[in-house]
């Protein structure tokens, strides 16, 4: 997890444990590269006027940033991305047996994250395994979650359509995420 750090207000990354296996360093490398990304002023900053908000506005740049990073990772340094994502998968998928009610400001992280699991999981296409456990999640949502599925493909489609690589892009799907579920009052950038 990548934070700034409240006394020095220097970008940390926090690790649990020395990165040993190749899912530690591919999590290492990835929060590295919000870091970079933000020294490199790539990223845009997102203001919370609301602390509610705090994990929204982590969502959104997940979204904006994500796959931008570990298509970097697979596609330069070699990173093997299955794996990990599979095990994501798997214990998401633990809980999308059960259909409960999502209220609040959990009825926008939803989306927000399935949008964000859409955008990073769709970068494999060469793993038949891979693919078939990615379509058993994403009938899970749909049998489960239907709404929430339906929003979270629309603003990865849209995403991908847009595009990630500039800041503009960027704005433009903060822009999109924030007038979809009017949060002007709660988040903006900087």
């Amino acid at each position: 997890m990548t934070a700034v750090d409240n006394e020095t207000g220097i970008d940390s990354i926090w690790l649990q444990r020395l990165p040993v296996t190749l899912t530690d360093a591919y999590l290492a490398a990835h929060e590295l590269g919000h870091v970079i990304r933000k020294v490199d002023n790539l990223s845009l900053l997102i203001v919370e006027e609301d602390l509610n908000y705090v994990d929204v506005a982590g969502y959104i740049k997940s979204i904006m940033e994500d796959r931008v990073i570990d298509k970097m990772l697979r596609e330069k340094y070699n990173f093997i991305l299955v794996d990990h994502y599979i095990d994501v998968m798997t214990n998401v998928m633990k809980f999308l047996d059960i259909s409960i009610v999502v209220t609040g400001v959990n009825r926008i992280k939803m989306p927000l994250v399935h949008a964000d699991y859409l955008l990073r999981w769709s970068l494999i296409d060469d793993d038949e395994s891979f693919k078939r456990e990615f379509d058993k999640y994403k009938r899970l949502m749909n049998e489960n979650y239907q709404s929430i599925a339906e929003e979270g493909e629309d603003i990865a489609r849209e995403a991908m359509k847009i595009g990630f690589e500039t800041r503009d892009n960027q704005k433009q799907i903060f822009d999109y995420i924030i007038n979809k579920y009017t949060l002007a009052e709660v988040l903006s950038v900087k």
